[in-house]
Order: C-alpha cells, then structure tokens, then sequence
C-alpha cells in the first residue's frame, strides 16, 4: 500500500507506485556514490520534492482564490460597490502554478523512465552506500595547514594539536 496520499504528495505517491520506495531520498543508498544511477536517484527525489511543493503552492493559492470568490457565490456582493480586483492576479498565478506542476510532474515521470530503464541493466547491489567507490583508496598524507605569522606551524615532535597563537 501506497503511504503518500495522491492528492497532498503526488510525487512521492508517484516514486512509490513506480519503484516501490517509501522516500525517494533512498535511492541513491542503493547505489554507489559516484556511478551515474546514484546520479539519477538524485534527480528523482529533487524532481519528486518539487513536484509535492507545486503542488501544496498551487492547492494553498487555489483556496485563497475561493475564499475571496465565496461571498461572490452566496450573493453577499451587494456591498462591493467600487471594489475592484477581487481576485487581482491569483487566476495568473493559479494558471502558472498548474503549468510548473504539470511540466514538473512530467519531467518527473521521464527521470522516473530513466532510471527504471538504468536499474535493469545495472541492478543495486546490497552492499552499495553513500561515499562507496568502486576504485581502490590509497592513503595519502594528511594536508599541510597553512600558516601565517600569527599562526605558526608547530616544532616537529610536538604532539599538541593547539597551536600556539597570541595571548
């Protein structure tokens, strides 16, 4: 069962109908850091979180729309003599909102395409994490700090790792 409700998040509802997660933020823990699925995963959940935003903008901007309309459709406009612009530019933005979502939501449903056609051919492995690398690490030497004559490097053999500064 689906735990994103359609009508407050439908772009996580979305990731979970297609891949069957419950955050889309997961993804990319199923795949190693720098290949180019955990890339993709990255889109899907930016994509999925734009999507809900969108959407909570559009439905926030919408009810302000209607509450402005609703003494006009019970007939209590009587009154309004000389009022102009009741719903000033909220249909505009209404109408702008609808197409960022909908151009969102589709561009999510091609990312979400994507990245289902990559997971066939290069299924998630059960080891894969966040920062895993598919190269050898060697180990390299720490950095040298920089200095400055207020900030001297310490004497060699010292082990504080304070440094000795103005007092």
């Amino acid at each position: 069962m689906n735990p994103h409700n359609p009508l407050t998040h439908p772009g996580a509802h979305l990731v979970h109908e297609r891949l069957g997660v419950g955050d889309a933020g997961e993804l990319s823990g199923r795949h190693p850091y720098p290949s180019p699925l955990a890339h993709l995963a990255s889109v899907v959940a930016s994509c999925a979180r734009d999507v809900d935003r969108l959407h909570r903008d559009l439905t926030e901007r919408a009810r302000t729309v209607i509450e402005r309309l609703e003494p006009i459709a019970r007939g209590d406009h009587a009154s309004m003599r000389g009022v102009n612009g009741i719903i000033q530019s909220a249909g505009l933005q209404v109408e702008l909102l609808t197409a960022r979502r909908g151009a969102t939501y589709e561009q999510l449903d091609k990312v979400l395409s994507a990245y289902e056609r990559g997971a066939e051919t290069d299924p998630p492995t059960a080891t894969a994490r966040r920062g895993a690398s598919t190269t050898p690490r060697t180990p390299t030497a720490p950095r040298p700090r920089p200095t400055s004559e207020h900030n001297p490097p310490p004497p060699p053999g010292t082990t504080s790792r304070v440094p000795p500064g103005p007092r």
